[in-house]
């Protein structure tokens, strides 16, 4: 414990020196959010220059900050090296447009077909461009060039339409590659698109994903229980012959018993196998809403590959997902 905290301290001081150190202080002290501010900021920074040892720099020290965890870029070992890795020297245009969430419904509808994407009711530049009375009492406005940027309308004459606006025009400005150097999110062009609101989303649906290493489906996260707002939801984990898993990701506690519905395995499977053949990772997020397989997005940077060690999660989980993702790291030098 000491150990993990003595790196991200030292993280912290190699990424934002003593003012950020001054702001995790103050932020601990009176709750406010400084902290995020300034990495932010520095993360912008870093992105923008030239120099792409400068950013690796910044990325490591901003990994032992996050994690408490130490990071070779040379030689990534572990799921989280090796998803960071990627975040800096595999963010190819390809995964830009699959994280884009309006041009990934071109690409799905070409591999699987567009059955399998929610219906899409418009595509704006700007909030003001919205002609609300043409939509549906409900639906879903979301960013394209982000995650969590979305709002769930359920009733078109309760809308604040002021709160909303400021609200888009605020994630319309935000680059989410300086969140956490998801390099694949920097060069997306942000747009607002109003989705199909399928009501099932918003309950207590299970949503499967299905972590695919080198284009074979090897794993399926299932989560339920969620409420988006709070960030809370229970999950467990499976291989593709049913068997539950004792371990997990981490970010959600277990459920205590199975959940996994095992006459949908063959069919998850072979989607996401579709989708996955072209990555060295990528997970696929899947819905199943009255026997019917629905997409939700193709996630190449899980948790930023920020995962925090715990019961679920532990160094020996992290070693062996690292071994399964085949990377040709360049041979490279240290300055």
């Amino acid at each position: 414990m000491f150990k993990s905290r003595w790196i991200q301290l030292k993280g912290m001081w190699k990424f934002g020196g003593a003012r950020l150190l001054f702001a995790y202080i103050r932020d601990r002290i009176c709750h406010s959010k400084t902290r995020e501010r300034i990495i932010s900021g520095i993360i912008a920074k870093n992105i923008t220059t030239e120099n792409d040892h400068s950013i690796e720099e910044k990325a490591a020290a901003f990994f032992c900050m996050k994690t408490g965890q130490t990071i070779n870029y040379l030689a990534p070992q572990t799921f989280n090296e090796k998803i960071r890795w990627m975040m800096l020297y595999d963010s190819t245009p390809l995964k830009t447009q699959l994280t884009d969430k309006y041009r990934v419904r071109e690409f799905v509808e070409k591999r699987i077909g567009a059955e399998y994407l929610i219906p899409l009711l418009g595509v704006w530049n700007k909030f003001e461009q919205i002609n609300f009375g043409k939509l549906p009492e409900q639906y879903v406005l979301k960013c394209t060039h982000g995650s969590g940027m979305n709002v769930v309308v359920k009733n078109r004459d309760a809308i604040d339409y002021e709160s909303m606006r400021l609200q888009f025009g605020l994630w319309l400005e935000t680059n989410f590659a300086y969140s956490n150097f998801e390099l694949q999110y920097k060069e997306i062009s942000p747009l607002i698109i109003a989705e199909k609101y399928v009501e099932e989303l918003d309950g207590n649906l299970l949503d499967y994903k299905v972590h695919c290493f080198n284009g074979e489906p090897r794993y399926i996260q299932v989560i339920g229980n969620r409420n988006l707002k709070e960030h809370t939801g229970r999950q467990l984990l499976y291989d593709f012959e049913a068997n539950r898993l004792d371990w997990t990701f981490g970010d959600y506690p277990r459920y205590e018993q199975g959940i996994l519905e095992t006459d949908k395995l063959q069919l998850l499977y072979g989607i996401s196998k579709r989708l996955a053949k072209d990555f060295d990772y990528v997970r696929v997020d899947l819905y199943i809403i009255h026997d019917k397989v629905l997409f939700g997005e193709m996630t190449f940077t899980p948790n930023a590959g920020l995962y925090t060690y715990n019961k679920d999660f532990t160094e020996s989980v992290n070693r062996m997902l690292g071994s399964l993702i085949k990377i040709s790291t360049p041979n490279r030098t240290e300055n």
